[in-house]
């Protein structure tokens, strides 16, 4: 899906936030049913790499967001237990005052065999939103998901180091055409590293266990 970063660069996204996107719609073709999206905002960019047919809740901390729904994830989910087919919880769960509390009400509130799909900052600009508490390793997200009994739970890496030393550069970042011409040199390096020793996030895939 080469031709999805491209366009996504040109759409103004980050190198990091282009591969989030590129990865989300290689990877997220046969999700289906209900999603609770907690934290959306004001349609996320990557709601058009999910399947036309999933049904989202979408929430967001902040209110007066046409069609989300006002709720702090810090607290407990007004959910009741199994009510959503999966869960969604992209690019916010670094602001959380306490991010394992917040995977276990998410844990709670799908069903057995439902699915989580989450980003982990790892390089990632300072954003308070109010807040901003975490930065995770590798092991530290799988630690974190297995410790909140979420299971089968896979990582990837959303682009090498070079993916995200360009996302977070001050000027690389502030310029769509400088991000479009450097955009098959970032490829590149990114591929001859192959170690991912560094990336811009985690995306991770878990679900609830079905016994």
């Amino acid at each position: 899906m080469l031709c999805t970063w491209v366009k996504e660069l040109w759409r103004g996204k980050s190198f990091g936030r282009s591969r989030l996107n590129e990865l989300l719609e290689e990877r997220c073709r046969t999700i289906s049913g209900s999603w609770l999206d907690l934290g959306a905002g004001p349609k996320p960019s990557y709601w058009r790499f999910l399947p036309p047919d999933v049904i989202r809740t979408a929430t967001d901390v902040k209110s007066g967001i046409e069609g989300v729904a006002p709720m702090d994830a810090n607290k407990p989910l007004p959910y009741a237990d199994g009510s959503f087919d999966g869960a969604l919880a992209m690019n916010m769960l670094y602001i959380l005052e306490e991010p394992p509390r917040a995977l276990g009400e998410l844990l709670r509130v799908v069903k057995p065999g439902g699915r989580l799909i989450a980003t982990f900052a790892y390089l990632f600009p300072e954003t308070p939103e109010p807040h901003d508490y975490w930065r995770w390793t590798r092991e530290g997200v799988r630690h974190l998901l297995e410790g909140t009994g979420w299971s089968e739970i896979v990582i990837v890496p959303v682009g090498g180091p070079w993916t995200a030393w360009f996302s977070v550069h001050p000027v690389v970042s502030r310029s769509r055409i400088i991000r479009f011409l450097l955009a098959p040199y970032v490829r590149f390096m990114d591929r001859l590293d192959g170690k991912n020793r560094m990336t811009y996030t985690w995306l991770a895939f878990a679900k609830k266990s079905s016994s």
